[in-house]
């Protein structure tokens, strides 16, 4: 199920795009459509909120009369809650064509051509969701949801209860989750690896090896549990270097 939200104030173009929507998905050519509307400015401000709902997709008008701020700038602030919801951006004035570049987006739909655009932009959306979700990792540990990076995992440790995930920075980002390390690496897919009964690491980081050691950029080392365990290690970093 794909879960959109229409953010438009004109009530005209709000049910054209539904309308649009919903004959979409009566086409079978998509799954189908969970569909919010947000005509009015209360509305729309529970869209950057804390408890903000998460979609996979909004229609944005770049004009929001009732709003303080534009679509684009509204945009900018549900990134910073929801980096992975897909932007759609929709306006009646083609001269902001240029203005849609200042925030990701995926697609610019001129209202009058919403007929031509939609299937394609919804099309992009479904493609770009599809990399977005092997390029990052979803969690949710206290009520918190986090959007962890892939490309920056270092490694990961579990201590009791508790994995902490190790990222790339200056000093290092960490993530909490409850998750177990075989769920997680299960989830990561190929470029990580359990290591030790309480560590995993990504193997694209490795930088070489020491005594029932490996270590990764930074210089910094992570125990290796026992013997099969380093040379399913070495074997598999070793592999992806030969890949290379």
């Amino acid at each position: 199920m794909l879960h959109i939200a229409i953010c438009e104030d004109e009530e005209l173009y709000l049910k054209a795009i539904q309308e649009h929507l919903q004959e979409l998905a009566a086409s079978e050519r998509y799954e189908i459509f969970d569909i919010h509307l947000y005509s009015k400015s209360e509305e729309q401000k529970q869209l950057y909120a804390k408890d903000a709902p998460k979609f996979d997709v909004i229609f944005m008008d770049i004009e929001l009369k009732g709003l303080e701020m534009s679509g684009i700038e509204l945009s900018k602030r549900i990134h910073q809650i929801h980096p992975l919801t897909q932007i759609i951006f929709i306006t009646q004035y083609e001269e902001y064509c240029s203005d849609v570049y200042e925030e990701k987006h995926v697609y610019f739909i001129h209202k009058p051509k919403m007929d031509i655009y939609m299937p394609k932009a919804l099309e992009k959306v479904i493609e770009e969701l599809k990399t977005e979700e092997k390029n990052f990792l979803h969690i949710n540990y206290k009520r918190k949801e986090s959007y962890v990076p892939v490309q920056d995992i270092l490694y990961l440790e579990r201590n009791k209860r508790i994995t902490t995930i190790y990222c790339t920075g200056e000093p290092l980002r960490c993530y909490e989750t409850g998750e177990k390390l075989s769920e997680l690496i299960e989830r990561l897919g190929q470029n990580f690896i359990v290591c030790h009964r309480s560590y995993a690491v990504n193997i694209s980081k490795i930088t070489g090896f020491e005594k029932r050691r490996v270590r990764i950029v930074g210089e910094m080392t992570i125990p290796i549990g026992n013997n099969s365990e380093e040379m399913e290690v070495k074997q598999r970093f070793a592999q992806m270097f030969t890949l290379r």
